[in-house]
């Protein structure tokens, strides 16, 4: 810098500050060339270094086309000779135009692929996520394809140069080169097919399912580095990725009425396969392993151990949280979807759709259920109604008398799931025994951990055998070799085998009941007659199922809890008789259900397309009240038998709306069908007049003839005399050559009754007339019950038989009808109270009777 003093004398002229601008002017400009100089040598390294990784990323690719011309110019003299013995030649000139054709022909198919997949982002991926957009750029197909035709162009350009090098044409080469190029053509004219499909982004979704699935196989035991923390985190990492690539793609799918229908349920089909692998998979997938992610939970205070709670309040702290998996995190994204796919189907009435998801629904919770994991099956068939509750059980129209057959189809498919929950769980029973389960524990070696998931044993003996596993190999440290006997192992592992049996069971009895009931409760708050029919029906069969296999739960508790060795080791004590009844008094409820509900399913005029409820609920009640006569149920005849007797009336009424001319051999065989109901609530009754004598019950007796003596004389006093009809329907019956109709059913309900009545004690008595005649009679003081207590097969006389003679004809006006070839129980009723007064009399004693 200038001295003051002088600067101040140089300041004062005009010269010197025209002279000093000139001079920054000029550093300015000799600074901005230096910026310039140094920018451009930064961008020409930054270019250069992105030059450099481009060339390294394609180095593989290079160098093995350049080993595979080099390789085939190298054999290329014993191809010659080879080649030459066939007759044909190389022509140099064509060799080389060949050769250019086959690049000429991949630059030209790569250039066209390029175009086709950048118009197809533009129009669809461009307003997508990037993780959604990264599925196009991640095609596999796409990506092989081209990466096969660019191996084929630049090693044909290779070849090109080998030639201009003055290497010998290569017979095999070119021969090579053509079949290469002619797949890349006839593939291209595929892929091009293909091409019209990614507009629909769902078509790359096998690309994340995929993702997902190797990324849970990785770490199954066994496989490479399956127990290292940092491969499982980095496999959660990556299925991590695909799933929230996958909850976004159903986002853009649902809301996209044209990618909605089948393409969101293919998508969701996908899931759920994936779902069942997944499952199955589980079994060989640790249980502390970071491939389930970590979540807190935090202890109730008064739950825990004095010493934790005496040190947290010492330290004015809290109860320490405790790290737990969270083993369903997986499904926590999926399910939604599904649900989100049924939802939108539903509304959109492609109730075809709707049905195939709910069949793959249903054979996920299967497979759940086959894996001993039955209250987490019925956990998702409960997520599912509730997230379509407002759709399944939406109110019909107002002009609408029975729903749409639509919807009670897919009500079916829902309340059809408990059924096969329960049938795959006696099935998984069956196939693990206790003596298959303890044998497998006897056969491991625990040398390894990964010993443990190879056994295919049911998931939940997986944590007990971790924690048996390090004791094992400390006890085999310590002592040389495993102490602990056999049966001590297979006791140990079998402990929450029994549990869960225990857990399923209270599932399968107090959550299923429960269900059956909120779906029922939600089809009569909607009015949903004809649904809530139809889940009355699924109910009835599942209940009936778990009765007629409960052996199986009975046969496996038994074995379970059989040969206890280890005392004080807790076991899970199960209630079987409890469960039982349990099973009873809910059959007891839907048969109830199901009689309130007669009456008004069979006043409705059904269409042929729609199944028939009432009818199978007629038949069912009728099946319950022959049981419940046999078994001196009072309280179940109460309940349902005045809503029998009113529906098989109806029932008669509505398959008699059907005749018009009587006079057709059609309408005369719907007149014997009509009448059907009629004649099994009259053998129905005729048999409960005789059980209440046998089991010496009146009230059964006073409920049948209170119901049917004050509907006899309302209808009489309405001037309908119903006396003449019944008879009329017996007649008909007993004049038609052919079996009537139901009568088989009548007949079954008959032979129950006899099998019942052969139980009584007998003994002998001798007939005086002109011969004595020695026969056995039973011991009871009903005349009525003696009577039809035969030592024959059956009696000759059936409930209607009954009926007439107890009920009817205890009646003022039952005398003056006339019911036709009937077998006259009467008389053989006087003659057994004949013969005991005459034996009274001989003897000087009553008859033993009871």
């Amino acid at each position: 810098m200038l001295p003051t003093a002088l600067f101040l004398r140089l300041a004062s002229s005009r010269a010197f500050w025209t002279l000093r601008a000139k001079f920054r002017h000029f550093a300015f400009l000799l600074q901005r060339s230096v910026f310039n100089v140094r920018r451009q040598f930064g961008d020409g390294r930054s270019r250069t270094g992105t030059f450099v990784q481009l060339a390294v990323t394609t180095t593989r690719q290079l160098l093995a086309a350049v080993l595979l011309v080099t390789g085939l110019q190298a054999i290329n003299p014993w191809l010659l000779d080879l080649y030459s013995q066939t007759g044909l030649k190389i022509v140099p000139d064509t060799y080389a135009t060949l050769l250019g054709t086959v690049a000429a022909t991949g630059g030209v198919l790569i250039g066209l692929y390029y175009a086709a997949t950048t118009a197809i982002a533009g129009a669809i991926y461009s307003n997508v996520p990037n993780n959604v957009r990264d599925l196009l750029a991640q095609d596999r197909v796409g990506n092989i394809y081209m990466r096969f035709l660019s191996f084929t162009t630049f090693a044909s350009i290779v070849l090109l140069g080998f030639r201009a090098a003055g290497l010998e044409p290569n017979p095999f080469a070119a021969s090579l080169f053509v079949a290469c190029t002619g797949i890349s053509v006839i593939a291209f004219v595929k892929l091009g097919a293909r091409a019209f499909y990614l507009f629909d982004p769902t078509t790359l979704s096998g690309e994340l399912v995929e993702n997902i699935h190797d990324a849970f196989a990785k770490i199954r035991a066994g496989q490479f580095r399956w127990n290292d923390a940092a491969f499982q985190n980095h496999a959660h990492q990556r299925a991590r990725l695909a799933l929230d690539t996958s909850k976004t793609l159903a986002e853009i799918t649902s809301k996209q009425s044209q990618l909605s229908g089948q393409p969101f349920v293919t998508l969701c089909t996908q899931f759920l396969h994936l779902l069942r692998s997944y499952q199955l998979a589980k079994k060989s997938i640790p249980s502390d392993s970071r491939w389930y992610p970590k979540q807190y939970v935090h202890p109730d205070w008064y739950r825990t151990e004095d010493s934790q709670t005496s040190l947290a309040f010492r330290g004015s702290g809290r109860l320490p949280p405790k790290e737990v998996s969270d083993p369903q995190w997986v499904e926590a994204t999926l399910l939604p979807i599904v649900h989100a796919c049924l939802r939108k189907n539903i509304e959109s009435s492609r109730h075809d759709l709707s049905s195939r998801l709910m069949h793959q629904f249903d054979l996920y919770v299967r497979t759940l259920s086959s894996e001993h994991e039955v209250k987490l099956a019925l956990d998702r068939v409960t997520d599912l109604t509730s997230a379509c509750t407002d759709l399944l059980f939406a109110s019909p129209n107002g002009s609408a008398e029975i729903e749409p057959i639509e919807q009670i189809a897919i009500a079916d498919a829902i309340a059809s799931t408990p059924v096969n929950i329960l049938l795959a769980y006696i099935d998984a029973l069956r196939r693990a025994p206790r003596e298959t389960i303890a044998s497998t524990i006897v056969g491991l070696r625990w040398s390894s951990k990964a010993d443990i998931y190879n056994l295919n044993v049911p998931k939940h003996i997986i944590p007990q055998l971790e924690w048996m596993h390090p004791r094992i190999q400390f006890e085999t440290s310590a002592e040389g070799a495993r102490v602990s006997p056999d049966w001590y192992l297979a006791e140990l592992a079998l402990q929450p085998h029994v549990q869960n049996l225990k857990d399923n069971l209270t599932v399968l009895v107090d959550d299923v009941q429960s269900l059956f009931d909120r779906w029922m409760d939600s089809c009569s708050a909607a009015k949903l007659a004809w649904v809530r029919a139809n889940i009355l029906t699924r109910e009835e069969e599942y209940w009936a199922k778990m009765d007629y296999h409960f052996h199986t739960f009975r046969e496996q508790s038994t074995t379970l809890n059989s040969n206890r060795r280890i005392e004080g080791l807790p076991w899970a004590a199960i209630d079987l008789h409890a469960i039982g009844e349990m099973i009873s008094s809910r059959r007891r409820v839907v048969v109830r259900r199901m009689a309130e509900d007669m009456p008004a399913l069979i006043a409705v005029n059904r269409k042929e397309s729609y199944p028939d409820f009432a009818g199978q609920f007629l038949h069912t009640v009728g099946e319950s009240l022959i049981e419940a006569f046999l078994k001196n149920d009072h309280n179940h005849v109460r309940e349902v038998f005045a809503n029998f007797f009113i529906a098989s009336f109806i029932q008669r009424e509505q398959i008699s709306l059907d005749i018009a001319d009587v006079s057709t051999t059609q309408n005369a065989a719907t007149i014997k069908v009509s009448i059907a109901p009629i004649l099994d609530l009259m053998s129905l009754s005729g048999y409960g007049l005789l059980l209440s004598e046998y089991h010496d019950n009146p009230t059964l007796a006073a409920l049948i003839f209170e119901t049917w003596n004050n509907f006899l004389d309302r209808r009489k006093a309405e001037g309908h005399d119903l006396l003449p009809l019944l008879a009329a329907s017996i007649s008909i019956t007993n004049s038609a050559f052919e079996i009537a109709h139901r009568s088989i059913i009548r007949t079954q309900w008959g032979q129950q009754v006899a099998h019942l009545l052969r139980e009584l004690p007998r003994e002998s008595i001798a007939d005086r007339g002109s011969f004595v005649v020695s026969r056995t009679v039973a011991v009871h003081k009903s005349p009525l019950v003696r009577v039809l207590a035969t030592d024959q097969l059956m009696s000759l006389y059936n409930g209607i038989d009954i009926f007439i003679e107890t009920l009817v004809r205890k009646r003022g006006d039952g005398d003056s009808v006339k019911f036709t070839t009937r077998r006259d129980l009467s008389r053989s009723l006087a003659r057994e109270i004949q013969r005991t007064q005459s034996r009274t009399a001989d003897t000087g004693r009553e008859d033993t009777v009871s």
